[in-house]
């Protein structure tokens, strides 16, 4: 069932991040709310089992694909299109870091959560 979920969350970051050139986000924040708003519904169906069906944690994971892949290539673009040229190696940079850093740490709170 894990392989489901990372292929449906790959294939929406994948779509999501081909975009680009059809939709735009400014409001990044946005697509960061939405993505907290996912984890809070998953882990309170994880807790009281109240989602019916395992075609809807399916869908949500694919939104959450979207959204991820969505955030992160207007992220680049908005930093490529608006930080001057002295800034923007540094701005590139720091958004990298803090991208991978982001993705270690939710790795490592995983892990005693993880069966």
């Amino acid at each position: 069932m894990q392989e489901v979920y990372q292929t449906l969350y790959q294939v929406g970051v994948l779509v999501s991040r081909s975009s680009l050139c059809c939709v735009k986000f400014r409001r990044i924040w946005a697509l960061s709310l939405l993505q907290c708003v996912n984890a809070v519904l998953l882990l309170l169906s994880v807790y009281y089992q109240f989602l019916p069906s395992a075609w809807l944690v399916f869908v949500i994971v694919l939104y959450e694909g979207l959204l991820g892949g969505a955030a992160y290539v207007n992220t680049f673009y908005f930093i490529s299109k608006e930080t001057g040229d002295r800034q923007r190696e540094f701005a590139m940079v720091a958004a990298s870091v803090g991208d991978s850093l982001g993705i270690a740490i939710s790795g490592l709170i995983a892990f005693p959560v993880h069966r």
